[in-house]
């Protein structure tokens, strides 16, 4: 993240805009609001969601401004993003039209549209290391012209969360672990 900062520094007016795609609960916008503070002290914080009342009046009267969008088709209402962040969107999208599958590549195009030159999408999602080698081939597939995937067992506390934004490495997995508990963090670059 020190390096994106860098990078941005002197290409970016005004305030870091971030979004969260899929509110999930109010812990996840607040650390939203703390990793994207951490990084850029100048930012415009939106949160959007199509469900989560609790959520939505968090938004409003905490760190971020909430706005009602369906995060699986994104649309140019919401505006241009230097990051967009997902917290284990992908398994929860809702496809009452269609499929899981297509659900996730219209997020990826439509995330891949909202994003400034070089932005990035950032994702924390469950599964194995195939299940982030089949997402880094769907996201380079729809544009993205990088990704980077790191696994993770989770952040034990806050302190491996800064440590982590800060640039060391992120939390070893054990070789032992269950499938199912393993995490991926995926940064696609625009």
């Amino acid at each position: 993240m020190r390096e994106y900062r860098d990078r941005f520094k002197d290409h970016q007016t005004g305030p870091h805009r971030a979004l969260l795609a899929g509110a999930l609960s109010i812990a996840t916008i607040r650390e939203f609001a703390a990793c994207v503070g951490a990084v850029f002290p100048d930012n415009e914080l939106v949160v959007g969601d199509i469900e989560g009342i609790d959520t939505k009046a968090f938004a409003e009267d905490g760190p971020a401004q909430f706005q009602y969008a369906n995060v699986i088709s994104l649309d140019g209402s919401l505006g241009e993003f230097n990051t967009i962040h997902t917290n284990y969107l992908l398994r929860s999208l809702i496809a009452k039209v269609t499929d899981r599958d297509t659900a996730r590549r219209i997020f990826f195009q439509g995330a891949h549209r909202l994003l400034v030159d070089n932005g990035r999408l950032i994702m924390a999602e469950l599964g194995s290391p195939e299940d982030a080698e089949f997402l880094t081939e769907e996201l380079l597939g729809t544009g993205f012209s990088s990704v980077m995937a790191y696994q993770f067992r989770g952040f034990r506390d806050r302190r491996s969360l800064d440590a982590f934004i800060g640039g060391t490495n992120p939390i070893p997995l054990p070789e032992d672990i269950e499938l199912g508990k393993r995490s991926a963090l995926l940064v696609a670059v625009k």
